[in-house]
C-alpha cells in the first residue's frame, strides 16, 4: 500500500488504496502552531459541534443521521507533534460497495460533517449558546483536574514543563481551569470561523477508491475549508542540560511516582531516528528491556518501569510506580541501565527481541485503519515521507553501533518525583501493572 499525494481543495490529499477494510476512513485536519488558546478553543468548538447543527440540532437527531448512514463515525481529533499539533475530524463509514441500495454513505458522512462545521446552532446574537458551552467548559475543566489528581500524570508534567520551559512542547495544552472559564460564545464562535481558514488542511483517505475520486468529494464538500499553509513551529532540539535536575512533591497517594527525562538532538529527519527507536526498546520499551528485566523483575526495585520515546523531540521519558524509600536506588539503576546500552553491553537476545517488537508494531499498524491513518499524518507534519514498510526496512538495517551511537546522544536531563504521604509509600495501586 503506496500513498499516492495529491492536491485537493485548499490542501492536499494523501490517499492510501486498500480492500483490507470494509470500511472508509477520510480525515481532514489542520496542522497548526502548539498554543494553549489553540487547543483550547478547539476542544471546546469540536465539543459543542458534536451536539447539533441547523440541519440536527440536538444530539439525538444528529445520532440519528448517522444511524441512517450504516453506523457513521464522526470522531474529533488534536494530537500533538513537537511544537506543532493536528486538529480537525475523522470520518469513517461502511464502504458502499457493502450495501445494497445505491447510496454513497462517504458522501453523505462528509455532507452532515459540513453542516456541522459550517452551520452550527448559533443564538440570536449569532454566538455559540452560552448555556451549552458552560456545560463543555465544565467538562474540559474536569479533565484538567482530573490531570492534577493523578500523580502519573501529574509526575509527567512536572518533569516536561521543567524539561522544556520556555517551548511550546512543554506547555500543557488547555491551560488552566481560569483561561477554560473565561472562554464565552462570541469568542468560540469568532474562533470556529478563524478555524475555517487558518492553514492548508491535510486529508487522509484510507478506502478501495482511487484518489481522483476522493479528490471530487473533497472538493465539493470542503474545497472552500482551510487558508494559505501555516507558519508551523520548528521543532526546538536541545542536549540534556550538563547536571539532571530534580523536583519533588507531594500528593495524598500511596505511591511514590517518578518521571525521568533524557533529551537529544536526535529529530525525525535524523540519521539516527531509528536507532534512537530501538534504543528506547531495548531500554525500556517492552517486556525484554532492560528496565522491565533488571530493574522491576530482578531487583523488584519499583511495581512498574517503562520507557517512551518522541521522535520528534528525541525526548526520551521513564515512568515508574516506587516505594518512597527506592527513589533514589531507582533513579541510579536506571542511568545504570542506560549506561550499559552506552557501552554496548546489549544482548543479541535484546536485540533481536527489540527489533522484532518494532517491526511487529508498523506491521500491525496497517491492520487498523486508524493506526495508519495516525502513523502518516504525524509524519507528515514532522517532514518524513517514509511508508510503513519502509519503516520496517529503516529498523532492520540498524545495528548494535548505530543503537550505541544514538544512546551517546542521549543525556539525563530532569527528574519529578511525586511522593505519596499515604502510609509508607509501599502500597500497590491499581493501573501499577499497565503503566
Amino acid at each position: 500500500m503506496i500513498p499516492k499525494k495529491i492536491s485537493a481543495g485548499r490542501g492536499t490529499l494523501l490517499a492510501i488504496k486498500t480492500d483490507k477494510f470494509k470500511t472508509e476512513m477520510l480525515t481532514l485536519t489542520l496542522p497548526l502552531p502548539m498554543a494553549q488558546r489553540t487547543q483550547r478553543l478547539c476542544t471546546l468548538l469540536f465539543s459543542i459541534l458534536r451536539r447539533g447543527c441547523k440541519a440536527y440540532p440536538d444530539i439525538a437527531s444528529l445520532s440519528r443521521r448517522l444511524d441512517d448512514l450504516y453506523d457513521a463515525n464522526i470522531a474529533t481529533m488534536a494530537a500533538p507533534t513537537g511544537e506543532n499539533f493536528s486538529a480537525g475530524f475523522a470520518c469513517e463509514c461502511l464502504d458502499s460497495a457493502y450495501v445494497k441500495e445505491d447510496n454513497d454513505l462517504l458522501a453523505g458522512t462528509l455532507d452532515t460533517l459540513r453542516k456541522m462545521l459550517f452551520e452550527p446552532l448559533l443564538d440570536a446574537d449569532g454566538n455559540f449558546s452560552q448555556k451549552a458551552l458552560e456545560l463543555e467548559k465544565r467538562n474540559l475543566c474536569d479533565s484538567i483536574r482530573t490531570s492534577d489528581n493523578d500523580p502519573k500524570i501529574h509526575s509527567f508534567q512536572l518533569c516536561r514543563g521543567i524539561m522544556f520551559e520556555g517551548e511550546p512542547y512543554g506547555k500543557r495544552a488547555a491551560g488552566t481551569v481560569e483561561d477554560v472559564m473565561a472562554v464565552n460564545g462570541k469568542e468560540l464562535e469568532e474562533f470556529r470561523r478563524e478555524y475555517l481558514g487558518l492553514s492548508s488542511p491535510t486529508f487522509i483517505y484510507i478506502g478501495r477508491r482511487d484518489a481522483e475520486e476522493i479528490k471530487a468529494l473533497i472538493e465539493k464538500y470542503f474545497g472552500d475549508f482551510g487558508g494559505e499553509k501555516a507558519r508551523l513551529n520548528k521543532t526546538i532540539l536541545k542536549n540534556a542540560v550538563p547536571s539532571m535536575r530534580s523536583v519533588e512533591e507531594e500528593m495524598s497517594v500511596l505511591q511514590g511516582k517518578l518521571t525521568l527525562g533524557m533529551r537529544s538532538d536526535i529529530g525525525a529527519v535524523d540519521k539516527d531516528m531509528y536507532a534512537a527507536i530501538l534504543t528506547n526498546d531495548i531500554f525500556g520499551g517492552s517486556p525484554s528491556s532492560k528496565l522491565f528485566r533488571n530493574v522491576r523483575e530482578k531487583q523488584s526495585l519499583c511495581y512498574s518501569c517503562s520507557s517512551s520515546f518522541d521522535f520528534v523531540k528525541g525526548a526520551l521519558f521513564v515512568r515508574s510506580g516506587i516505594s518512597n524509600e527506592n527513589k533514589d536506588r531507582v533513579i541510579k539503576e536506571i542511568l545504570a541501565q542506560f549506561e550499559e546500552i552506552k557501552s554496548g553491553n546489549i544482548s543479541d537476545y535484546e536485540f533481536e527481541c527489540s527489533k522484532r517488537s518494532i517491526e511487529n508494531y508498523y506491521r500491525q499498524a496497517s491492520d487498523s485503519a486508524y493506526s495508519m491513518e495516525n502513523y502518516y499524518r504525524t509524519r507528515s507534519i514532522a517532514g518524513i515521507d517514509t511508508t510503513l514498510d519502509g519503516a520496517i526496512e529503516a529498523i532492520h538495517s540498524v545495528t548494535k553501533e548505530d543503537v550505541v551511537r544514538a544512546a551517546n546522544r542521549f543525556g539525563a536531563d530532569t527528574c519529578a518525583f511525586v511522593r505519596g504521604n499515604l502510609g509508607d509509600g509501599k502500597g500497590y495501586e491499581e493501573g501499577d501493572e499497565d503503566e
